[in-house]
């Protein structure tokens, strides 16, 4: 089940008075959650649907959920992550680069499909974004994404596929 759910964004403080919570995703994401008002909470191994009320784009993104009607009720996903299913986000299938946030918690292969770690997050640069991964001896490297890097994702068995330039995991 856990490779149908992508994470999208993340849960911050409440705001207001009102159950709303500042959150966090990639502007195409915003879209999909606008266009679909629903989002999943991961609570032990379930996946529990919540409904978006509205979303409101100020100087904060803020969120308000249907059923969170004060500050107390919005504490309660405070700093939880987002997903939505993957099916919901045909786009990956197509543009790999559109939403390389979904990556998160992929297996990372090479070109010769060696595997070479887990991306743990995904990180924004005003030039780039980099998969920050995990190797299977403990250490953590970023690796460039770009769609010209990319030799296929397979979202069912959560892989995605790298041109890994020589030498640049060994650095």
């Amino acid at each position: 089940m856990l490779k149908d759910f992508v994470e999208i964004g993340k849960l911050g403080k409440p705001f207001g008075i009102s159950g709303k919570l500042k959150f966090s995703c990639e502007d195409e994401i915003l879209q999909v959650l606008k266009k679909n008002k629903v989002f999943f909470l991961k609570r032990g191994a379930h996946y529990i649907p919540y409904f978006v009320q509205y979303i409101e784009e100020t100087h904060d993104t803020l969120i308000k959920i249907e059923g969170f009607d004060n500050p107390q009720d919005a504490k309660s996903c405070s700093g939880n992550t987002l997903y939505l299913p993957i099916k919901d986000l045909p786009e990956i299938k197509e543009k790999p680069g559109l939403y390389f946030s979904v990556l998160k918690g992929f297996s990372m292969h090479d070109q010769d499909n060696q595997l070479i770690g887990k991306i743990i997050d995904v990180v924004s640069m005003p030039q780039q974004e980099l998969a920050s991964v995990s190797l299977s001896d403990g250490n953590e490297i970023l690796i460039p994404l770009h769609e010209s890097l990319i030799v296929g994702i397979d979202p069912d068995q959560m892989i995605v596929q790298l041109e890994i330039a020589e030498g640049l995991i060994d650095i």
